[in-house]
């Protein structure tokens, strides 16, 4: 997954089965939830291409899936079985630092901006001590 400043969370995925059409829902069943994603795209570099559906071994992006993360098992919304893969396992992080918006004001961007990095990252890893704030 990267974020794009124009149109927000691109999520890359390869299909192991069926067929993916654009528009479709899609159940994110590691957490439990249905996305909706505004496009079907095949990327290459940085060129775009609309895609009516994909199939079995291609590899796509979708526009607007914006809770899903690297390592997420997404399927057909109605598929009853509910198959997941095995995801990414991330080793414990070896680097640890602390970070603060310089104003005030810049925390909630702060905030957001660590929120899409750890989506993108698993390894990457944020939380607020409960000490320092």
């Amino acid at each position: 997954m990267v974020n794009d400043k124009e149109k927000g969370p691109i999520t890359f995925f390869r299909v192991y089965s069926g067929i993916l059409k654009n528009r479709q829902k899609v159940r994110n069943v590691n957490q439990s939830f249905i996305e909706k994603p505004s496009a079907l795209l095949r990327v290459k570099a940085d060129e775009t291409q609309i895609l009516a559906e994909i199939g079995s071994g291609d590899i796509g992006a979708l526009i607007g899936c914006k809770n899903t993360r690297s390592g997420d098992t997404i399927i057909d919304e109605m598929d009853p079985d509910k198959v997941v893969l095995k995801g990414l396992k991330m080793p414990p992080p070896a680097f640890f630092c602390s970070i603060e918006a310089n104003e005030s004001r810049e925390q909630k961007a702060l905030e957001a901006l660590l929120e899409n990095l750890s989506k993108e990252d698993p390894s990457i890893g944020c939380k607020t001590d409960e000490e320092s704030g």
